[in-house]
């Protein structure tokens, strides 16, 4: 258990780095998703909500980068998606720890 609550707390400090060197241009938006991918499929607890999460990415990432520039307004809903991946991940672990006690 304590193995698991040192992977979550890396990823959830992991997830935090990223968030902060989100871009202010869109110019990097298909590097960043791709390293927000990578963090997803790291995670050992995956919720409903981080497979919507990662389809959207997903989605994204599929964009021609000719297009990427229509997603500038996007940039501020990515700091929305870390907030809703970090919110799930702490759901998820209470979840799981319930679960152990029950």
């Amino acid at each position: 258990m304590k193995c698991r609550k040192q992977i979550r707390a890396r990823h959830r400090m992991e997830l935090n780095n990223l968030e902060q060197s989100i871009p202010s241009s869109a110019q990097d938006l298909p590097s960043l998703i791709e390293k927000i991918l990578d963090e997803i499929n790291k995670l050992e607890i995956i919720t409903n909500d981080i497979y919507l999460l990662k389809d959207l990415l997903s989605a994204l990432k599929a964009t021609k980068r000719e297009q990427i520039d229509k997603f500038r307004r996007e940039i501020f809903l990515m700091h929305f998606f870390f907030f809703y991946l970090l919110e799930s991940i702490d759901q998820s672990a209470d979840i799981e720890n319930v679960q152990r006690i029950g």
